[in-house]
This record gives C-alpha cells, sequence and structure tokens, in this order.
C-alpha cells in the first residue's frame, strides 16, 4: 500500500476514534442524565481505549513509527557516506555527538576487556559456568517415565537453622571503658575500709570545732583496681566443597554468626557469674568477688518475699540495678504476694513476653546464673560499679591458605576484653570495733544457707 493511502486511512480511523470517544464524554458531562458509578467506570474505560486507538491510528505512519522510536538522526550522523564518518574513537563512536547508550557500550566493552580479554573469553567463562550448574542438577536416565534424560535442578531452602545466643548478663550494662593496652588501671576513693567510724564519709575529717580552732586534717585514701585484658578466641574450617554445594549462600555467614555470639557469649558468661578472677575476668556475682553480700534463704529451694526485702535492703541501688534470675526460679518469682497481691509487675495479659520489675527495678531472666537452691540463683547487680574493659570487637577472618593444600577455609574468631567489679568490699556508712554497722553492696546474691 502506497504511503499516501496508509496515511490517508488511518487519519479516516483516528478521527472515527475520536468522534466516538467524545461522544462518551459528552454524554457524561450532560446534566439532565445521571448514571451509577460502574456506568462511570464503564463509560471512563471505554473514552480511554478510544483515545489510546486515535493516538495510535495518528501516528501509524512509517514515518511516525520511526520518530516514536527515537529518530533516525544517530543513523544519518554515523552513516559510513558522512564526510565526517572517520571522526571516530577506537570504539566506533563518533566523538561529535556521542549519546548515553554509546557511552555504555564503549564502557561494557572496556570492562569486558579488562575482566576477561575479549568477548570470546567472557563467552568461554559463562559455558563454564553452565557446566558447573549442570553439575549441580540430577540428570534423569533413559528409564524414567518422562522418557529421556533432563535436567533437575537440586533445591534447598532458603536459609540455615541456628539457635541463637544472645543471652542477658551483666555485659549488657556494665561501665565500659576503653583500653589500648592488656591492662588498665582505674583509680578510686576508698569507701569500704571497715577500719574508721564513718567509711562512706571516712576520707575527710570532718567536725564541730570552735572558732578561730585549728581543723582537723585528714588525706582522702585512694587505690587502684587493676583490669587485664584477655584475648577469647575461636576456630573453625570448611571443606571447599562444601561451600561450593551451599546453594542458599547462607552457610558461611550463619556460621560466623553463630561462632561470633559464641564468643561474646563466653565473655558474657566470664564477667556475670562464671569468672573467678584467676586468669580469667572476676565475675560480678562470682563467690571470689569481695565485695558480694551473701543473704540467708529464707527458705531451702525457694524464693519467697522476705529473701527479695533482704536483698533490696541490702543493695546499692542505682539506675543500672537489675535483678538477674534463672529460668529455674520463675515459677516462685511470678507467684510472689504480700497480703494478696502480686509482687512482680508484668504486662496484663499472656499475650506477649512479660516485661517483669520487682520493687521498681527491671528483671533480666538469664541462664547465666545459678539454678534455683544454689548460691547466685537470684542477684541483684548495679552495673554501674562493674568496670568492662574492650580492646577488640569481635573480628571475624577467614583464609584459603593454612589448608591449601587440602582444600579447606579455614575461619578464626577473636575479641579482647576483661572485667571485674570495681569495689573491693561491701559498704557501710558507719562501722563500729572496726565492724560494719550495715553492710551494703552493688552485687547482692541469694545464698544455699538457709534460716530453718
Amino acid at each position: 500500500m502506497p504511503a499516501v493511502a496508509k496515511n490517508r486511512a488511518a487519519a479516516e480511523a483516528a478521527n472515527t476514534f475520536k468522534a466516538q470517544a467524545n461522544a462518551i464524554r459528552a454524554e457524561l458531562l450532560d446534566t439532565t442524565r445521571t448514571f451509577t458509578s460502574d456506568e462511570v467506570v464503564k463509560r471512563t474505560a471505554e473514552i480511554n481505549a478510544l483515545e489510546l486507538r486515535f493516538a495510535s491510528a495518528n501516528s501509524s505512519t512509517p514515518e511516525d513509527e520511526i520518530e516514536d522510536q527515537g529518530g533516525d538522526a544517530l543513523v544519518r550522523r554515523n552513516a559510513p557516506g558522512r564526510d565526517d564518518a572517520t571522526d571516530i574513537d577506537s570504539n566506533g563512536v563518533s566523538r561529535r555527538s556521542e549519546t548515553a547508550h554509546q557511552r555504555e557500550v564503549a564502557e561494557l566493552r572496556t570492562r569486558v576487556e579488562q575482566a576477561f580479554g575479549g568477548p570470546n573469553s567472557l563467552i568461554l567463562a559463562l559455558a563454564r559456568s553452565i557446566t558447573e550448574f549442570q553439575k549441580r542438577t540430577i540428570i534423569g536416565t533413559a528409564s524414567d517415565s518422562s522418557g529421556g534424560e533432563y535436567l533437575l535442578p537440586l533445591q534447598q531452602v532458603a536459609s540455615i537453622f541456628s539457635a541463637q545466643l544472645d543471652t542477658p548478663g551483666i555485659f549488657d550494662q556494665a561501665r565500659r571503658y576503653p583500653v589500648s593496652g592488656r591492662t588498665l588501671r582505674i583509680p578510686y576513693l576508698v569507701q569500704d575500709d571497715g577500719d574508721v567510724t564513718r567509711p562512706m564519709s571516712g576520707f575527710a575529717a570532718v567536725t564541730i570545732v570552735g572558732e578561730a580552732a585549728e581543723k582537723p586534717t585528714k588525706q582522702p585514701s585512694f587505690d587502684q583496681r587493676l583490669l587485664t585484658v584477655y584475648k577469647w578466641a575461636a576456630y573453625t574450617e570448611f571443606g571447599d566443597e562444601m561451600l561450593a554445594d551451599d546453594f542458599t549462600g547462607d552457610l558461611s555467614p550463619t556460621v560466623q554468626d553463630t561462632v561470633g555470639r559464641a564468643v561474646v557469649g563466653a565473655i558474657n558468661e566470664s564477667v556475670t557469674m562464671d569468672g573467678t578472677g584467676t586468669a580469667m575476668p572476676l565475675g560480678a556475682f562470682n563467690n571470689a568477688n569481695n565485695a558480694l553480700y551473701k543473704v540467708t534463704r529464707d527458705d531451702q529451694n525457694e524464693f519467697n518475699t522476705v529473701d527479695a526485702f533482704e536483698m533490696y535492703a541490702r543493695h546499692v541501688l542505682g539506675p543500672k540495678s537489675r535483678w538477674y534470675i534463672h529460668p529455674s526460679v520463675l515459677p516462685s518469682f511470678m507467684n510472689l504476694t504480700l497480703a494478696g497481691t502480686t509482687l512482680v509487675t508484668t504486662m496484663r495479659d499472656l499475650n506477649g513476653t512479660p516485661q517483669m520489675q520487682l520493687l521498681g527495678i527491671p528483671v533480666v531472666v538469664t541462664p547465666l546464673v545459678s539454678v534455683l537452691g544454689a548460691q547466685g540463683d537470684v542477684c541483684l547487680g548495679n552495673a554501674d560499679f562493674y568496670a568492662l574493659a574492650v580492646r577488640t570487637a569481635l573480628t571475624i577472618q577467614s583464609s584459603i591458605h593454612y589448608q591449601f593444600r587440602n582444600d579447606v577455609t579455614a575461619y578464626r574468631f577473636f575479641a579482647r576484653a576483661g572485667g571485674l567489679p570495681i569495689p573491693t568490699g561491701t559498704y557501710s556508712y558507719k562501722s563500729t570495733a572496726s565492724t560494719k554497722d550495715y553492710a551494703v553492696s552493688p552485687f547482692v546474691v541469694l545464698d544455699d544457707v538457709y534460716a530453718s
């Protein structure tokens, strides 16, 4: 069909579509007529369809189609017959008017040459990748019901199961100190000496004096705590075949996260209770802590209101004070009552995780402390009095060279941290005959010794 005839037919069709769309629009604009919402939606859709057909028919000539696709200016400008066609760069792109698409093609060509040495090497690399993928497939045999060989990709779930090791302890709330070496010295004002009458104020001689009388002098007593930073480490290995067969890509990061959490968890266990202070940190609630105050249990294998009130009375309260209880203590802990009133405040129902408080102090449930009936199954600690030094945060490194001969990738994990309680003994406001009248401490535990 000649272009002129095609143009005339396209124009007539376009005018028809436009007229039909205008007619339906006039109906909608007629105020004397009423339409339901569905009828309005239907007629609006008809208008849009007709106008779309009008636009298509109105630009259906070859010239319009070329123009709609960006025109032929680029083709004409870079044609071989042009006088300036030789003015091109090494990638075959005209320097006179370079488009964004041409720049992208040139950059891609350069990157392929740098990475693979050319397009042929790229095709070979892709072929090797396809071959590697086929190794990870099941190939059917002629005896299968399918009647021939076929490829069946193996399938794995998108994640690898792992148990979370985030366990709360004194590590989360402790007073942190920056440290650049292997030890840290913490000077402090001595306030726990039982040899003075007023230990908590004995660092100054405060008394009543007469006018013009000589005032007594007393030099404050200072001491220092030596905090040693230890290196915590873990090590694991993966066969290269295992890493190559992991389709999900989650094996390595999952193990790194799990082992890394275990390293931090070991530090938390030590500074909370397990550390004895000998070649390791001293735990806040460890029996070797000289500042630990032990409350005699009211009854064996039980925690009741008498125990709670006595521990509270012996505690040096602060904004970082927390109850630390073992999960085995929860049944008796949740049932603490006084005159029929429940002491432990939680959420209003059982639908969510209980946010517990006892005597206004938050409760931390953690397996890092002792089980019910043993010393330290219920602890009351003020983390402001515990010094934690972290020299190196958790670091994870991998290497293929250590076990290169055996095709094994090695992973190592390490962190540098240490901790100790700052006070060297319990506090007391007064003392009599070198005996503290009423000892209190930032670290109070329920003893395994019971009264009844």
